[in-house]
């Protein structure tokens, strides 16, 4: 334990390679979405926040939350 320790405080190569291991690791949350990944949805263009997608839709309108 203390040799992971001391290669996260002193190997900038070994604590970005966790970095990055731990960003493809918490990924798989594009699963957890409402909406099934092959059926094209979509809502009203440029859908501001207020609504039912809180961080608004895109020109395509797509949901920018999930995209």
């Amino acid at each position: 334990m203390d040799d992971i320790l001391h290669l996260l405080r002193f190997n900038r190569q070994f604590a970005s390679g966790v970095a990055l291991l731990a960003v493809v690791a918490a990924s798989p949350a594009c699963r957890l979405s409402p909406y099934p990944p092959t059926k094209l949805r979509r809502a009203a263009r440029h859908a501001h926040p207020p609504g039912p997608y809180p961080m608004g839709t895109t020109s395509r309108g797509q949901d920018l939350f999930w995209l």
